[in-house]
């Protein structure tokens, strides 16, 4: 199959199956496929993250870790303003399975510790320089502002995952959750 596919923009690669995909793209990503310069990359990771949110998460999961392959390709490609994008997107992924599947501790899709650690590793500021910033966001200059809107929009991934779950949440983390709100 894959070896004789021709493959032009994701939507060609829509009526197969998440294994034959998976060959498609090794047979790609070694080069056997010619230069894929123009291919959308960004186009197939969303298709992908369609199919996940799109279908039962039984099989949905198969294609999350697809997904989870283009994304991770791309951030190898990309500038850092694009990473930033393509992490919230995979992330917000990954929380939409946890929701229906479960925490699935050291899974490549389902550790709920992963997006924890992407948001404590993605902290530029410390708890109290945020509380402060939040008190007077009316007097803050628009690059504190976009911080804070990063900021927000990674615990907003951490608010759908741990909202109405069950999921056990540490006070540290519970603090951060309480001032999203707060946040531009």
């Amino acid at each position: 199959m894959t070896s004789i596919l021709i493959v032009k923009q994701p939507n060609d690669l829509a009526q197969y199956s998440p294994d034959e995909i998976r060959s498609w793209l090794a047979f790609a990503w070694g080069g056997q496929l010619g230069e894929l310069k123009d291919f959308n990359w960004l186009g197939l990771s969303e298709m992908l993250t369609t199919r996940v949110t799109s279908t039962a998460p039984a099989i949905a999961i198969e294609w999350a870790y697809l997904a989870k392959t283009v994304f991770d390709f791309l951030l190898g490609r990309v500038s850092t303003d694009q990473k930033e994008s393509l992490m919230i997107s995979q992330m917000m992924m990954r929380a939409y399975l946890i929701r229906a599947l479960g925490d699935v501790p050291n899974d490549s899709v389902l550790s709920v510790d992963q997006i924890v650690r992407w948001f404590i590793e993605g902290l530029t500021l410390k708890f109290p320089e945020v509380l402060q910033m939040t008190a007077n966001i009316s007097g803050l200059k628009i690059e504190d502002i976009r911080i804070l809107r990063k900021l927000k929009n990674r615990l907003s991934i951490l608010m759908f995952l741990y909202t109405d779950t069950g999921l056990s949440i540490d006070g540290h983390m519970q603090d951060w959750l309480g001032i999203h709100s707060k946040l531009p």
